[in-house]
């Protein structure tokens, strides 16, 4: 998880599974009410755990878990309503 405090913000990963497969996702809940704000498909399908980082414009997740030896940086960034 990480935490922009100056903006109310927590951005935490989160697995959903059917039968089948799994699929993270990058969700960003409100501080103050813990109202789900967003939530984007990430590569991965385990959570990468400590490995969310807020920038100035934008939030990065790292996943480990792709198929892939490198790994995957998915940077995402929102525009308010």
């Amino acid at each position: 998880m990480a935490i922009d405090y100056r903006a109310g913000r927590l951005y935490a990963d989160d697995r959903r599974c059917t039968r089948t497969k799994c699929r993270l996702h990058l969700d960003e809940l409100s501080l103050r009410t813990g109202r789900r704000i967003a939530s984007v498909p990430v590569k991965g399908d385990k959570p990468s755990i400590g490995q969310i980082f807020v920038g100035r414009h934008a939030v990065y997740y790292v996943a480990t878990k792709t198929h892939d030896p490198h790994g995957y940086v998915t940077r995402v960034t929102a525009s308010r309503p």
